[in-house]
């Protein structure tokens, strides 16, 4: 799955396909994701339409963050949980075949869980969705200053990736690492070939 990066898909149902089809043909992706509103339907109904499946993304949804006024729940409000549900259903129309909860409120989630026809995934939205998806980064702590109040920390890997880093920095040092067993050698008669040959061309040179 691709997240289809910032003005990919935005401007016109052309350019979301032409961006969509070098993502397949190029990247090997197999699935596209949109990070959008009602106003994109008619470009992401484009990329359905050529053959490509896509997952529709509502509520927080980073590429817009400054429209957004920050990292902020959306759907607090009655209004604003309509929008979003009005995003869903456009998308859900244009042929997406899942729609991503990203921390809207709890209710606006179990809502289109209710009441759409695809499969809803939260990430931060609340446990009443289809499926939960969590950052990888924040499931393992591997930003130290801040975790998102949505997410929660299953391990801490970032002192067993320092070790490891320190580990291999020191082995390298050392030259433990790479060792024998790490290493492919030429058989010796290949060796000794190979040596004749790098010897002439360095006397014809």
């Amino acid at each position: 799955m691709v997240d289809m990066p910032y003005m990919s898909f935005h401007l016109s149902p052309m350019q979301a396909v032409e961006n969509a089809a070098k993502y397949v043909s190029q990247g090997g992706a197999e699935v596209m994701k949109c990070e959008g509103n009602r106003h994109h339907a008619k470009n992401i109904e484009a990329i359905i339409k050529a053959g490509i499946p896509v997952q529709g993304h509502i509520g927080i949804t980073p590429m817009r963050m400054p429209q957004l006024g920050g990292f902020f729940a959306q759907g607090k409000t009655a209004e604003r949980a309509k929008e979003l549900v009005d995003d869903a259903w456009a998308m859900v129309d244009a042929g997406c075949f899942s729609i991503m909860c990203e921390v809207t409120t709890s209710e606006v989630c179990e809502h289109l869980a209710a009441t759409l026809p695809v499969p809803v995934i939260s990430l931060g939205a609340g446990n009443r969705a289809h499926g939960v998806h969590i950052i990888g980064s924040d499931l393992f702590h591997l930003y130290e200053k801040h975790t998102p109040r949505h997410s929660k920390i299953y391990a801490d890997l970032v002192p067993i990736i320092e070790k490891g880093l320190s580990d291999y920095r020191d082995d390298v040092r050392a030259r433990r690492y790479p060792a024998a067993e790490h290493t492919v050698f030429m058989k010796e008669d290949e060796l000794a070939k190979f040596r004749q040959i790098v010897g002439k061309q360095r006397k014809t040179g």
